[in-house]
């Protein structure tokens, strides 16, 4: 008794009692920080729906508070680093924080808080991916349903909860559904996600459908094209060996700045400049933007000329020109590069099934960034969320330590 008295107040007992401490206390303050920016994000949403002028700057102040929590858990996490934190979890946190530092470094205009958003949001995402190791996939999935359910009930409200579009007229619906996250093709990402999941997690059958419903509601030909590109990636992986999948994702990263250069040099016509959906004549606007400035930020760009009337789009269509404009060349370098260490985190620390799903996650967020903008988060919103959400599923493995723990208690304790 004497021994075994001495075997549980030995050092190594004490450490591990911390550690549990600390894991629980890591992934309660997510929890809520996470459940704070839903309500906060959710509130706005549904006040905006109902033609209801929003408090932005207490909803601000709220989701402030939810940004904090979320830092207070990477604090918490941060004695952790050496043996329960895998090496990437923490260059992708640091890699998103230098972006963060560059937005607020370029930061002009000290009269308006809306511009402290990005960074506060880039903050957030540093703050989620250092601590995605201890966040459990099954938490990840329930905040899925109730986002995109929520999206699938507004469809309910009519022509407010559709962006203007005719792309499913001939259904009866006046444009593309909105959905919590407050823009179509980023809806349809999430769809992918819980889709994903869906089968990762073994999710009841009802799920699959919400999902699809969602997508073909999004009508978003960015997402249905990136998921198939996703799955072309994750079945050439299980064939190829790993080094061929690096460079299958490498060229994928490269065509990111690379497509919108070589489209600009083949336009000659109108009808060229309808490809992508006019996307090829906002790019052809951005370069002429890039040559202003030299490849130096321009801040609120897209604002201040979307308020002249001189353009009609928010934002560049493209990730790399949209980080060229907001924040210069090191913005987008970092932006790509950041991109890839996502890629390596798939290939390291997944393997299986989990690697094929977490690929497809990938992929279609890679390919998404040649049309549109998946990592531009100009406010503390459900941008910022749902890429907390994408790096905690391809950055907690498909045996999650926390998953596995939790198992073990249910089964014995």
């Amino acid at each position: 008794m004497k021994s075994q008295g001495n075997r549980d107040s030995s050092p190594e007992t004490h450490t591990g009692i911390e550690r549990e401490i600390r894991i629980d206390s890591i992934r309660r303050l997510i929890r809520i920080s996470w459940y704070f920016l839903i309500l906060f994000i959710g509130a706005e949403r549904t006040l905006t729906y109902f033609l209801l002028q929003a408090p932005k700057t207490v909803l601000l102040v709220l989701k402030i508070c939810a940004l904090l929590l979320n830092v207070w858990a990477a604090m918490i996490a941060f004695p952790l680093r050496r043996r329960s934190i895998p090496t990437i979890d923490q260059v992708i946190s640091i890699l998103a924080l230098m972006i963060a530092l560059i937005v607020t470094l370029q930061i002009s205009n000290f009269k308006s808080a809306d511009l402290y958003q990005e960074a506060g949001s880039w903050i957030f995402v540093s703050s989620s991916a250092f601590c995605a190791t201890f966040v459990d996939l099954n938490f990840v999935g329930r905040i899925l349903k109730f986002t995109l359910s929520y999206s699938l009930i507004s469809a309910l409200l009519g022509n407010v909860a559709f962006s203007p579009d005719s792309r499913l007229i001939n259904f009866g619906f006046t444009g593309r559904l909105l959905g919590f996250f407050g823009h179509p093709n980023v809806t349809a990402f999430a769809a992918i996600l819980l889709l994903l999941l869906c089968f990762k997690l073994r999710l009841h059958f009802v799920w699959i459908i919400l999902s699809a419903a969602i997508l073909f509601l999004t009508a978003s030909f960015t997402g249905l094209l990136a998921i198939g590109i996703g799955c072309v990636v994750a079945i050439l992986a299980r064939i190829l060996p790993g080094k061929i999948t690096i460079i299958i994702g490498l060229c994928i990263v490269a065509a990111i700045p690379v497509t919108p250069f070589l489209t600009n040099n083949n336009v000659h016509t109108l009808s060229d400049l309808r490809v992508f959906s006019y996307r090829v004549e906002i790019w052809r606007w951005c370069f002429q933007q890039l040559h202003l400035s030299g490849f130096h930020s321009i801040p609120n760009i897209f604002a201040s000329n979307l308020q002249s009337q001189s353009i009609f789009w928010t934002h560049a269509h493209n990730q790399a020109l949209m980080d060229l404009l907001t924040g210069g060349i090191y913005k987008s370098f970092l932006t790509l590069l950041l991109l890839f260490s996502f890629l390596y985190a798939c290939i390291k620390k997944n393997s299986g099934v989990g690697s094929s799903f977490s690929l497809i996650m990938w992929s279609t967020l890679a390919v998404s960034s040649i049309s549109e903008v998946p990592l531009y988060m100009d406010k503390i919103d459900a941008r910022a969320l749902l890429l907390s959400i994408f790096l905690v599923c391809i950055l907690s493995s498909a045996r999650n330590e926390v998953t596995v723990r939790d198992s073990y208690r249910g089964t014995h304790g």
